[in-house]
């Protein structure tokens, strides 16, 4: 008999105060451009739900646990928001992780995020994306594929690399 009261009781206080959802959501965020240079200004889209009709969020962006971003949005008469927001710090090459922090309120308490979303990346340095021996593949693709980065046609087939199937392996003709 006390838990069906306790249960009643719960389901009523979330209908007095609220819906039992969370206040904030982030439902998308990620880094742009795909392709990321070293030192390139970068942009961060983000998709917020708030179920509340006038609610106020801040969202922060960390790479590698520093902030490069923050913005406060607030939420009137609209119930999903999608912004851009700039970093404020250059990135530098190799693997990064960004996390995507929303906080309740125009100023973040010491409470924890209300939702959050990380991803990982990969920034690359100016040789990684050049292409030396104009082939169509980028430095960083011709490591990966075990090909030559200096060498239009790495096993001298005549094929050259970015269209052989084997690029490492002399065709037999």
């Amino acid at each position: 008999m006390i838990v069906i009261v306790s249960l009643l009781l719960s389901s009523s206080m979330d209908g007095l105060f609220g819906t039992g959802r969370p206040p904030g959501e982030i439902l998308s965020a990620h880094a742009m451009p795909a392709m990321l240079m070293a030192g390139q200004n970068e942009v961060f889209d983000i998709a917020i739900r708030s179920p509340a009709n006038n609610s106020n969020f801040i969202i922060e962006v960390k790479r590698d646990s520093q902030p490069v971003a923050t913005y406060n949005i607030n939420f009137i008469n609209s119930s999903i928001k999608v912004i851009s927001l700039k970093s404020l710090l250059p990135p530098s090459s190799g693997e990064s992780t960004y996390t995507y922090s929303l906080y309740s309120g125009k100023i973040r308490g010491k409470k924890g995020a209300v939702s959050s979303l990380s991803e990982k990346r990969r920034i690359y340095s100016l040789r990684e994306l050049s292409d030396v021996d104009d082939d169509g593949l980028r430095y960083f693709e011709e490591i990966e594929m075990g090909t030559e980065p200096a060498l239009a046609d790495t096993d001298g087939d005549t094929i050259p690399d970015n269209i052989d199937p084997e690029p490492t392996k002399a065709s037999e003709s």
